[in-house]
């Protein structure tokens, strides 16, 4: 599983080998063989990592902006402080800029931010000292922060519940998936039935279309023959011929019109 498995084994042929030989079921599995199948079947998920990965990466980013909000704590007590912590602050700026590009790549969710108290944080880092944190800094962890705080409120409004374009994740399905997925093979479960789930509406989606297609595809054909046999009657009452030749029915009504050759016998 480990070696060829991710470019020869299916997934429902793993999860029955894993089932009949359960150690198999393991760390390594699910790092070199599941992570590997989300890599190959999903390349374009709302979701990249499972949860666990997700809170150490968002952790590692939360680091140095929890040591600058420290140091500007403790000296906020007086001037003398804060300009002896100016030059400690500035040695975190290249951090700073670098766990910013991180943490934009990162969708956050409740849980996440509950977890790691990175919002608290950013919270108060964009109302630091201009020495401190320059104002480039603090606009973007003001725009950050404000990006979570209308992702929670959106899990209130039933525009949450709408789910996402192709594989993109709604807000309530991000909280779904970072509930769930705490591994690879668990993410993989998550974002194949999510896949499932958007093929089904789809294809009922289409199907409704094409019924409705196909309904207003034969009213049109009635509208056209109806159309057409109240013409013909139009153009038969103009000639003053009865109504028995509208639809072809012979030419019995018609003395004017000579019989074919042959008739009579």
């Amino acid at each position: 599983l480990a070696g060829s498995g991710p470019q020869t084994a299916t997934p429902l042929v793993v999860r029955r080998i894993e089932e009949i030989n359960p150690h198999l079921e393991c760390a390594e599995t699910d790092e070199r063989y599941w992570k590997a199948a989300v890599d190959r079947d999903f390349p374009y998920r709302g979701l990249a990592f499972p949860y666990p990965c997700l809170r150490s990466q968002v952790r590692d980013a939360h680091e140095p902006w929890k040591a600058l909000v420290d140091l500007c704590g403790e000296a906020s007590s007086s001037t003398a402080s804060t300009s002896a912590a100016t030059p400690a602050a500035r040695s975190l700026q290249p951090r700073l800029r670098s766990t910013l590009q991180s943490l934009a790549a990162v969708r956050m969710s409740t849980r996440l931010l509950e977890d790691t108290g990175i919002g608290h944080t950013f919270k108060r880092a964009r109302k630091l000292h201009a020495d401190l944190l320059p104002k480039d800094l603090q606009h973007q962890a003001s725009t950050m922060f404000d990006h979570w705080r209308d992702h929670h409120r959106l899990l209130r409004d039933k525009a949450s519940r709408k789910p996402g374009k192709g594989m993109e994740l709604s807000a309530a399905e991000l909280e779904e998936a970072h509930t769930q997925c705490n591994t690879w093979k668990q993410l993989y479960t998550f974002l194949a039935s999510l896949r499932d789930k958007r093929l089904a509406k789809f294809s009922n989606k289409a199907k409704s279309m094409y019924q409705k297609q196909h309904a207003q595809r034969h009213g049109t054909k009635g509208l056209r023959l109806s159309m057409a046999a109240a013409s013909s009657a139009r153009r038969v009452a103009r000639k003053g011929l009865p109504h028995s030749n509208v639809h072809g029915l012979g030419n019995t009504g018609n003395p004017a019109k000579k019989p074919r050759r042959g008739g009579a016998l």
